[in-house]
């Protein structure tokens, strides 16, 4: 964003205190920007295609009833119960307006490398 306006004002010939050198806006100019607009930057949560498409009604009643028939059958104590998740942290913002909490964005594998973080935690 902050090269797209460099580029704008130059073409447009507006006066500006932009790096030449960088031929980029400062952070100052695009908190200022995002001030006015009533735009806050966020991170997106990235989705593949088939993780979008295969979440619906029918796929997570079934998870959780093989889950219910597991637990049954095995009968686990709750020191063997564990709760893992993990998350893609992306270094890529994205603009959005205020307010919106959650951005979601859907990406294909080949986007190049990311960083996955994983937490799990038992249930004692």
């Amino acid at each position: 964003m902050m090269k797209v306006a460099f580029k704008y004002a130059d073409v447009d010939g507006v006066a500006d205190r932009f790096n030449n050198e960088r031929e980029s806006a400062g952070r100052y100019w695009l908190k200022s920007f995002c001030k006015r607009h009533n735009l806050s930057v966020q991170n997106p949560e990235q989705r593949s295609v088939a993780r979008a498409m295969d979440f619906n009604e029918v796929q997570v009643t079934r998870f959780y009833n093989n889950l219910k028939n597991c637990c049954l059958k095995k009968k686990f104590p709750a020191h063997r119960k564990f709760n893992i998740d993990d998350t893609v942290i992306s270094t890529v913002p994205q603009y959005n307006t205020k307010g919106k909490k959650t951005v979601c964005k859907i990406s294909s594998a080949e986007r190049g490398q990311t960083v996955t973080a994983v937490c799990c935690m038992s249930a004692t």
